[in-house]
């Protein structure tokens, strides 16, 4: 049975394998017997007697300690217990509200693609029930009005979808990221360490180490596929346009089409060739380059480009 030594009394704890010390002298002292008698009882007590004595104390005393220091180290265990719990439950919780805002943002691309893809399918309704009732003149008009239309929705859908990649073997028609634009594109050459790149209606010519693949998932094909078309038109626009042996009207409603298309591809400088003739066909295409708020200034050509046949428009 242990034994508190400060009360004096016992604990009523049962310890086995130890061996206990006697307190008879300590209970003595407590219950009043004089000092004299208790000193000249301990002087019967042998040396080895009271070296077993102080030894048990000392043993006792550690026991002590060592129980203090396990409860405690048992009590940091819990807390460290409920801590680790805790923060797995946080780290939980942040998971589910990081997949719910990755699912509601796919949810929202979802709907712009399907928004798109309605509005597309739309004008191109349109266009199609419109045009056969309508003059040249009209049918040029509703045209560009419909790639105004597409413009405005390809602008409006960014291609979010995607996943960077370090610059490695960019190779022509991939989709890549411009950090100086904060935009993405396609590439449409590459020559040496220069790769030109379209991205929406700009074209840029950067160094390749400018640029960062990025990788295409389902719903990013998707919703580029307007990107695409709006880049095989750029590429399929040249130059130059040849009006020659074109009567007015008709040659007006090419070069209406061929300026949208110019526009698109973000030529800088083109070259409209109407031949000399009577001159009432380069007066017809300086009156129409006059009402186009998108060329920034026009000129007849030089002897080597082509003299007083030829017009050469600058864009803005």
């Amino acid at each position: 049975m242990d034994f508190d030594t400060q009360t004096l009394k016992p604990t009523y704890e049962l310890i086995i394998g130890r061996a206990g010390s006697s307190n008879a002298f300590d209970i003595a002292e407590k219950l009043g017997l004089p000092k004299e008698i208790i000193r000249d009882a301990k002087e019967f007590l042998t040396q080895e007697q009271k070296d077993i004595k102080d030894l048990l104390r000392k043993i006792e005393e550690d026991r002590r300690m060592a129980e203090m220091e396990r409860n405690q180290a048992e009590k940091a265990r819990i807390e460290n217990e409920a801590l680790n719990k805790k923060l797995k439950e946080l780290e939980r919780e942040l998971m589910l509200k990081k997949q719910q805002i990755i699912d509601r943002a796919k949810e929202e691309a979802l709907a712009i693609i399907r928004e798109a893809k309605r509005t597309s399918e739309q004008i191109i309704k349109e266009l199609k029930e419109n045009i056969s009732k309508q003059s040249t003149r009209e049918q040029e008009r509703a045209i560009r009005a419909a790639r105004e239309s597409l413009k405005r929705l390809l602008s409006s859908v960014s291609v979010k979808s995607t996943t960077l990649k370090p610059t490695q073997n960019i190779k022509k028609g991939d989709l890549v990221y411009l950090p100086e634009y904060n935009s993405k594109g396609y590439v449409l050459e590459l020559t040496g360490d220069k790769a030109v790149v379209q991205s929406g209606i700009l074209k840029v010519t950067v160094s390749k180490e400018q640029l960062q693949l990025c990788e295409q998932t389902e719903e990013t094909k998707e919703k580029s596929a307007i990107s695409k078309f709006m880049k095989e038109k750029t590429q399929a626009v040249k130059s130059q346009l040849d009006l020659r042996g074109m009567k007015a009207e008709k040659a007006i409603a090419e070069l209406e089409k061929y300026l949208d298309d110019v526009i698109l591809s973000n030529l800088n400088q083109v070259t409209i060739i109407h031949g000399k003739g009577t001159g009432a066909l380069k007066k017809a295409v300086h009156a129409q380059l006059k009402n186009r708020k998108e060329i920034k200034s026009f000129r007849l050509g030089k002897a080597e480009e082509g003299g007083d046949g030829v017009t050469i428009v600058e864009l803005i």
